[in-house]
This record gives structure tokens, sequence and C-alpha cells, in this order.
């Protein structure tokens, strides 16, 4: 008898999980044809409004430079290097780094005002169409994956630039470093979540992210029915398709 009841109970959970898969399968087929989530227009000083925006995709072009605050990278306004004080040669592959390696950059607004911005200040910096995100005391790390929720990855294959000494609190609310960069590896592969319109740097797990799609009923809903195995199965999927139906737009560039 209890081996039967064994069998029993095994076919009973096969046949949950498949049903369970078949479910979620059929759910994100239906959100396929649906992009209802609203797009993040912020207003600004150069009037970013959604007429002169564009869809982020792959191929948007961030200009090269500084980005101090999140805003500045939002409507794409960076300090580019000929405002920045620096006795590096703009030749200098390393540029970036080695400015930074200061503990802070020196910027010309203006005609003439010369203001100092602490690496905290730093929200990040784009070179050669590369953007790398100021992690606090992780340093500043490549950021390939940009959307309304971005995914960044640091660990021993992330190239990062790594401050050391000096600690402060830079803007997301964790430790940053003035003086002292150096460019690494890393030795562990941790990945982090965040929103681009607020909040903080996180660990991405199947609960941080539930708490970041909130504002998506349809994916948040499809996502919170599934037991902790699927949604750490599926947590890549669901970020994408959020992502996929809450675009980001941007400023058109020029």
């Amino acid at each position: 008898m209890r081996k039967v009841f064994f069998v029993a109970m095994c076919l009973f959970a096969i046949k949950l999980q498949a049903q369970q898969e078949v479910s979620y399968d059929s759910t994100l087929k239906q959100l396929e044809a649906d992009t209802s989530g609203k797009p993040i227009i912020l207003t600004s000083e150069e009037g970013f409004t959604l007429k002169d925006s564009i869809k982020y995709s792959a191929n948007y072009q961030f200009r090269d430079g500084f980005y101090i605050g999140r805003r500045a990278f939002l409507n794409n306004k960076p300090v580019t290097l000929d405002k920045v004080l620096t006795t590096v040669p703009y030749t200098d592959p390393d540029i970036y780094a080695k400015i930074l390696s200061r503990g802070g950059i020196k910027v010309f607004e203006g005609d003439s005002n010369l203001v100092y911005h602490n690496i905290a200040d730093v929200f990040g910096f784009v070179q050669n169409r590369v953007f790398y995100i100021n992690l606090g005391q992780g340093g500043f790390v490549r950021m390939p994956d940009l959307g309304k929720i971005c995914k960044v990855v640091q660990g021993s294959s992330t190239p990062r630039v790594q401050p050391s000494g000096g600690v402060g609190v830079n803007s997301w609310g964790g430790a940053s470093v003035g003086v002292g960069i150096q460019i690494n590896g890393g030795s562990n592969i941790t990945e982090y979540i965040f929103r681009i319109d607020g909040g903080p740097i996180v660990e991405f797990t199947p609960e941080m992210l539930l708490e970041m799609i909130k504002d998506d009923e349809i994916v948040f809903n499809s996502y919170v029915g599934l037991n902790k195995r699927y949604r750490l199965k599926e947590m890549y999927n669901v970020l994408h398709e959020y992502n996929r139906r809450n675009p980001l737009y941007l400023p058109i560039y020029k």
C-alpha cells in the first residue's frame, strides 16, 4: 500500500510541474502582443519629451563622457573630456580611469567656472560607446543590459575600474572610494539589478525582482504564481519580458 501511495504522489507531482510550465509558457505567449507598459519620460531643462525621444535599443548611442547623476545619463548629457581639467593626454586609452584615480573630476562650467565633483557624484561614464556604472566599493563596472530594470554583473570575467582608498557614500546609498583606482577583474561573480528610474542597486534574486515588477500587474501575477524553484529558473525571462512591455525612451541622439 505504501508503495502504491508513493507512486501516486510522484505522478501527481510530475503532473503539477508540467501544468506550471504550460501555464507560464502560455502566459508569456499572451504577453507577446501586449506592450501596455508606460515608457519612462522625464521632465528636464532641455525639454525632453516623447516627441523628441526614441525607444531604447542596442543601437542607441550614448555620448562619451562622465555622467554627473542619473538624470544626466537619462538625458544623454555627459561632461565631455574637453570640459574636464586634466593633464592626461586625450590619446591615452585609459584616460577615464586615470582621471578618476585623482579622486574626482574638475569640470569647466560656463566660460571659466571650475566645479569639482567627487567620485560619488559620478553615476557612470561612457567610453567608446561602452557604459560603466558606479557601484561604489565595487568600482565602475561595465553595464551591457539597459532597460527600465537594469542588470549588471560584477566578477572575475567583468572588467571594472576599482577605487582603492578614502571611503565615502555614493548616490546609490552604498560606499564609494575617493582616491586611487585600478582596473582588475575581481574574484567572485555577482549579479545586480536596479530600476533606472530610481532606487538602490540590489542583488539579483527572485525576491528583489518581484519588488521591482510590481507596477506591471500582468507580469507580476504570472511570476508570483510560480513556486520558488520556477521563480529562480524563470527570472531572466521575466526580466526580459518586463523590459519589453515597459520600454525605456531616451532623447534622440543629435
